[in-house]
């Protein structure tokens, strides 16, 4: 697999907006994540078609002009942090959990979890 059948593979999210315009209806197709990538169709059936276009050429001038291509938004969030912390402060979290009798990385998301509703 080349480099742009993986982006074109990618699912990257749409925006829809519909127009109305002096009695004419049409469409508003931009991705966000790739920036000025928009495009204008008259109706819902031509959206797939016209961005997969759309999308492999604003690839390909990408990827010729050696420049960064994002990745959806989506994955760009695991949910997974790591962080280097004093082992003082490792062993009394540790105390803290096992008094509670969860999980290390439980009690951890419980206290940022109250610190953010207090913030």
């Amino acid at each position: 697999m080349n480099n742009l059948d993986k982006y074109m593979n990618e699912n990257y999210q749409l925006n829809v907006l519909k127009i109305q315009d002096d009695g004419d209806t049409y469409y508003k197709v931009s991705v966000p994540d790739l920036p000025g990538l928009t495009i204008y169709v008259d109706n819902l059936e031509d959206i797939k078609d016209e961005l997969e276009e759309s999308k492999r050429e604003w690839f390909a001038s990408r990827l010729e002009e050696k420049k960064n291509i994002p990745l959806p938004h989506n994955l760009k969030k695991s949910g997974r942090i790591t962080l280097r912390i004093p082992k003082s402060l490792h062993e009394e979290l540790e105390n803290k959990a096992s008094e509670e009798n969860v999980s290390l990385n439980s009690y951890i998301n419980h206290l940022i979890e109250c610190g953010l509703r207090n913030s």
